[in-house]
């Protein structure tokens, strides 16, 4: 189906007291003739852009997306950018991406029995749950999982946020 070149005569009309004007009506169909989206012909007629999906449909400019845009960015996914990344590298919108190319969200990191091993070893020696997160390359909230009970109490937290303000303080002077 084609678009229409003309509008519906009723469009044309300007008639007054209406909720929204033929006149802005008409502004808003020659705005989607010439090839403007259903959201930029709202914005420049003043008419809602529901009003205007219903009146005109079909009319509003479709947004695709170049195929090498798409590969560009299926590319990039595949080595690891992010999405978001990924559109602002290509100008394709990351809603899109992530629906056309689903499952290259943040990846994640699988923990072996031999990692397991080497955090409660780290644990047993008193650190923290955060140290051993940054040791391994996990979040501190995945070890805490693997290990629950084995953080330090608010007791401990204090005492060594006490002796690090001390050694700054020595360090100071």
């Amino acid at each position: 189906m084609s678009k229409p070149t003309t509008l519906p005569a009723r469009h044309e009309k300007a008639a007054g007291n209406k909720a929204v004007s033929y006149a802005k009506l008409g502004e808003a169909g020659r705005l989607l003739l010439q090839g403007e989206s259903y959201r930029q012909a709202s914005i420049k007629s003043g008419v809602g852009q529901e009003k205007l999906r219903r009146e005109f449909p079909g009319l509003g400019k479709k947004r695709k997306h170049s195929a090498s845009a798409l590969t560009t960015a299926h590319m990039y996914l595949q080595t690891g950018v992010s999405y978001r990344r990924a559109s602002a590298l290509t100008g394709v919108p990351d809603a899109t991406l992530r629906n056309k190319f689903p499952g290259y969200g943040v990846q994640q990191r699988i923990i072996t029995d031999e990692m397991k091993e080497g955090m409660e070893a780290m644990l047993d020696d008193g650190a923290s749950y955060a140290e051993v997160g940054r040791s391994y390359g996990v979040s501190w909230n995945s070890v805490r999982r693997y290990f629950p009970g084995r953080g330090w109490s608010p007791q401990e937290k204090g005492e060594y946020a006490q002796m690090l303000h001390e050694e700054k303080r020595l360090l100071a002077s």
